[in-house]
């Protein structure tokens, strides 16, 4: 049954979250592009579709560990609740959750099919200020021109236009499956369409 397999799905959903987060955190944004828009070739021996798929074939919910930590702990989220209290030494909380947050800003900006999507699990465990200080600086054109590689862009027109056709599509807040009053902020909270590249 898939349940056998949580504990591999959970440490590959993991370790992509750290090798994100240890590109942004050396500015190596090349690299992180290259992972997050690239497309991967999975075997499956029950798909006949052999279309490659996005990075976020690596997301999961984790049934079994978020019913777990929610019935014993309390936790709004399990897999969130599980990387941020077995930190490697090498990455901060926030440079994680910067991580995992990327990866779910670039999934809804390139994707309209639910499924290659990706929840910021770690999201609600972060000093909003400091973990996302990454997007309020799209405001310099400096670090604009570094980072628009990771988000598919070539200027900042086309960085607008993305910004803004996805708030225009958004609907419902995207919440944790516990914890009513919790929830991610929308791709276009995070980065102001109107301030991208505005400074030097």
């Amino acid at each position: 049954s898939p349940a056998e397999f949580d504990s591999l799905n959970i440490i590959f959903q993991e370790l992509f979250i750290y090798t994100v987060a240890l590109g942004l955190k050396n500015k190596n944004y090349e690299f992180v592009s290259e992972i997050l828009n690239s497309k991967y070739f999975i075997k499956d021996p029950h798909q006949r579709n052999e279309e490659p798929s996005t990075f976020a074939f690596l997301y999961n919910y984790h049934k079994n560990l978020e019913d777990y930590l929610w019935k014993t702990y309390n936790k709004v989220t399990g897999f969130g609740d599980y990387v941020i209290t077995n930190l490697s030494d090498q990455l901060s909380k926030n440079q994680i959750i910067l991580g995992d947050t990327v990866c779910y800003a670039v999934s809804y900006l390139n994707n309209e099919d639910y499924h290659d999507r990706w929840f910021p699990s770690t999201y609600l465990y972060g000093d909003k200020h400091e973990a996302f200080d990454f997007f309020s600086r799209i405001s310099s054109r400096k670090h604009f021109e570094k980072v628009k590689c990771i988000f598919d862009v070539d200027n900042k027109n086309d960085f607008r236009k993305k910004i803004l056709d996805l708030k225009e599509s958004s609907q419902d807040r995207i919440r944790y499956s516990h914890g009513v009053f919790n929830d991610v902020s929308f791709v276009h909270e995070l980065i102001n369409a109107d301030t991208i590249a505005l400074y030097r």
